[in-house]
């Protein structure tokens, strides 16, 4: 307001404003500022308006203060004055304290207040002062009255990020919003950079700043005593040798000063241009703990503070890679510091969350550079949200209606818009072509109803040439325009153009890597806890309990003893099932000493042409080829989607197919394993039943997940034509009951290929018998049976 509205009005009637016009340089002083800034308080302009309105503001400061910044250097700024009198609410005593501080003068501090202001203190807080019979102010505290002393100063920080004060409050304190800006984090995130690499430089910038808040200091006492001086002056100054001597040191001591401040300000500029070279590593810094902060908006459970950042962010600078390069340095430290941070993030995230921190860490990285358009992120967020429909019609039925209106604001927003230069074509056009688009889908039927009938559209290329002719982001708004199901898989590939493949593959959870992450962390030698939070939480029942309308006695009592049947029932289950588990192991253990003793007694037997070996594919724990390893046959090779069930010891393979998880996914693209497969007798399959199931999206074997069970194939092929002869035998993981739900995910009559081969599984049972019999049909396999 004072800058937009009052300075063009002083503008407009002529009057004098020295320029730039600032209005901290007349509510504070450079002395007082630099003064501010080496006790701690950062030095952009927020922070020095906040700075004014702690120190001058006529009712006591309230400080909104999540990252701990105005209380660190409210501490440091009152220094031993304060030592005692810092109290919360919940402290027995603070009464009494505040009571003598109030009293003796000096500052009080309340620390950590919620949102609850105990209205104990409102005397306080309103100055209901009132004088007593000797003169002197007093104010009535709880029962007692005390005198009031002018230098009585009272300080209320709160670390909730976002509370919800009255006006009541409002009215009696000032509140303030110390939360960080990222011009001054980065400005922080600066100073430890240079400190960590270059530690001398950075003792030299802080003596620098200390002498000069010293000098300047001087200088203007040495001004208040030139004035004082003069003003005191009697008679003929002339005359007066005493004060022309006293008035020439102060000229002399004066010119020093300003000397050395010269001096000082030449040496802070030149090491601040040295100092600016290390603002990429503070700039990545600061964006990448905005974008944690801002996962509160997500669930309120996500809050990181700036100490637990700064540590992610110290350890970054420690363990990437040393250069003597300062460029290649700054690359490895803004690569370090991006990864650790992805990593330590993710720990504490859901998995659903997972790849929307992913997104909004890239988006606000080319966001920060300037490579992102913010109109085109709006509209990828947000879509068309008028109510009314366009005017132009759909012109084809296999168009989505919410699709179309999307299509018609893509292009009406593109219509002014320049066209993206991080292209692949090598002409820009002087049109968006997103602006044309309606034309082109009206024109061209065939080519986008064949993309938009694509089972992963988004790994074709677009008509007329669009792939080339838009950036990546671009394509992903015609994705979300057409194929609004496959924009997660879109987000995915973005993610891994814009960042790598590594920022969409989460940490697995590695306890001893917390551990060491927990003692690296408990910087005062505290016991720190790790709560581990499991997933769904209870909360989702409690909420539904609460709206459920109170049943009767009776209902309850039946509804509660039916509970405690069902679970009688269960634990009985699984009495006998441990039984009859432990009688089974006990007849194996039997047959298998019987058939040792056997072996013991029978002639060494005659050497087999081959031993049997398998190749083991997505079979997660690897329960289902567990007879065969405990039987001693050799695991060749392993593939699994998820690079974590690696670390299970149940597949031992001795070698691993090289396989990019991503790409293993997209079962309608032409595909081939990296590297040449061993031989192997036996091909162990458990592809993941998640899109078959009645919980699953319906897309069944034509899903992400459950449609792996066409690569299994794919390596039969592979398999053949690399070594001449395929596998002898396929174990094929089954799901119970795909068939049987309501949606009939496959078709129950079995194909003709079964009609002559031998088939004993009954129909409620059947899941992947239409998919392979699909693909036994296509390769023309003769003599095969499924069980």
């Amino acid at each position: 307001m004072v800058y937009e509205l009052w300075q063009d009005d002083i503008k407009e009637k002529s009057l004098p404003c020295s320029q730039p016009f600032r209005l901290e340089d007349i509510l504070t002083s450079e002395v007082e500022t630099t003064q501010w800034a080496s006790e701690g308080l950062p030095g952009d302009e927020l922070s020095i308006q906040n700075g004014i309105l702690t120190t001058r503001s006529s009712r006591f400061p309230l400080c909104i203060d999540p990252q701990m910044q105005a209380i660190t250097w409210i501490k440091k700024k009152e220094g031993k004055e304060l030592e005692g009198k810092v109290k919360t609410f919940k402290d027995s005593d603070f009464l009494k304290k505040l009571e003598l501080a109030i009293t003796y003068g000096g500052p009080f501090l309340f620390e950590n207040l919620d949102e609850y202001i105990d209205p104990v203190i409102d005397p306080v807080l309103n100055k209901q002062l009132v004088p007593n019979e000797s003169g002197k102010l007093c104010i009535t505290l709880g029962e007692n009255e005390i005198e009031w002393d002018e230098s009585f100063r009272l300080y209320m920080t709160s670390k909730v990020s976002n509370p919800s004060y009255g006006p009541e409050v409002g009215g009696r304190t000032s509140i303030i919003n110390y939360s960080v800006t990222q011009q001054g984090l980065q400005a922080q995130l600066l100073n430890v950079t240079v400190r960590h690499e270059r530690l001398d430089l950075e003792e030299r910038r802080e003596e620098l700043i200390k002498d000069m808040s010293q000098n300047k200091a001087l200088l203007k006492k040495l001004e208040d005593t030139l004035m004082h001086e003069l003003s005191n002056a009697t008679g003929n100054i002339l005359d007066n040798e005493e004060l022309i001597n006293t008035l020439e040191e102060t000229k002399l001591k004066a010119t020093e000063i300003a000397e050395k401040l010269e001096k000082a300000q030449e040496t802070a500029e030149e090491i601040d241009v040295v100092r600016s070279r290390y603002t990429p590593a503070a700039k990545r810094g600061a964006v990448l703990f905005f974008v944690m902060d801002s996962l509160s908006a997500i669930l309120n459970m996500y809050e990181y503070s700036l100490a637990a950042f700064l540590t992610v962010f110290d350890g970054s600078l420690a363990k990437s890679k040393k250069d003597s390069n300062l460029d290649v340095r700054l690359r490895n430290i803004i690569e370090a510091l991006t990864f650790n941070v992805y990593n330590y993030t993710c720990l504490g995230l859901f998995e659903k969350h997972k790849l929307m921190f992913s997104f909004q860490m890239t988006i606000k990285l080319l966001e920060a550079d300037g490579k992102l358009n913010r109109k085109q992120l709006d509209f990828f967020l947000k879509g068309n949200l008028s109510l009314e429909k366009s005017d132009r019609q759909k012109p084809y039925d296999w168009i989505p209606d919410q699709g179309w209106e999307d299509l018609v604001q893509l292009a009406e927003q593109h219509k002014d818009m320049k066209p993206s230069t991080d292209i692949k074509a090598k002409d820009v056009e002087e049109v968006h072509p997103l602006a044309t688009i309606l034309d082109s889908v009206e024109k061209n039927e065939k080519a986008w109803k064949e993309y938009y009938n694509f089972e992963a559209p988004e790994d074709e290329k677009l008509p007329e040439d669009l792939t080339y002719r838009l950036n990546i982001f671009e394509q992903l708004l015609l994705l979300r325009c057409f194929r609004v199901d496959r924009v997660t898989v879109g987000v995915t590939k973005y993610v891994i153009e814009k960042m790598s493949e590594k920022y969409v593959l989460p940490p697995v959870l590695d306890y001893s890597r917390i551990y060491d992450q927990k003692k690296t962390n408990n910087l005062n030698s505290q016991k720190l806890a790790v709560e581990f939070v499991t997933y769904p939480p209870p909360t989702h029942r409690i909420r539904q309990n609460q709206t459920y309308p109170k049943k009767k006695k009776s209902e309850r009592a039946r509804e509660s003893e039916r509970a405690r049947a069902t679970v009688r029932a269960r634990a009985r289950s699984r009495r006998e099932k441990m039984k009859r588990t432990r009688s089974a192991t006990k007849a194996v253990q039997q047959k298998e000493q019987d058939a040792e003793s056997q072996r013991a007694r029978a002639p060494p037997p005659s050497p087999r042409l081959e031993d049997l070996r398998f190749l083991s594919l997505f079979t997660g724990l690897g329960s289902l080829e567990y007879g065969l390893l405990v039987r001693g046959v050799l695991c060749v090779a392993v593939c699994e989607r998820e690079p974590k069930l690696e670390l299970y010891a149940a597949n031992q393979a001795k070698e691993r197919t090289g396989h990019d998880p991503v790409r293993l996914g997209d079962t309608g693209k032409p595909w081939r394993p990296e590297g040449d497969l061993p031989s192997f007798s036996l091909v162990s399959a458990g592809p993941p039943c998640t899109n078959i199931t009645p919980r699953g999206d319906c897309s069944g074997a034509a899903g992400f997940e459950s449609g792996l069970v066409h690569d299994v194939f794919k390596f039969i092929d592979y398999s053949t034509e690399k070594n001449e002869r395929g596998p002898k035998f396929l174990v094929l993981e089954n799901v119970a009951g795909a068939t049987t739900h309501p949606r009939n995910f496959f078709s129950k009559a079995p194909p003709k290929v079964w009609e002559d081969g031998e088939c004993t599984c009954h129909d409620e049972w059947r899941c992947w018998v239409s998919v392979v019999a699909h693909e036994v049909e296509k390769r023309g396999w003769a003599g095969w049976a499924y069980r």
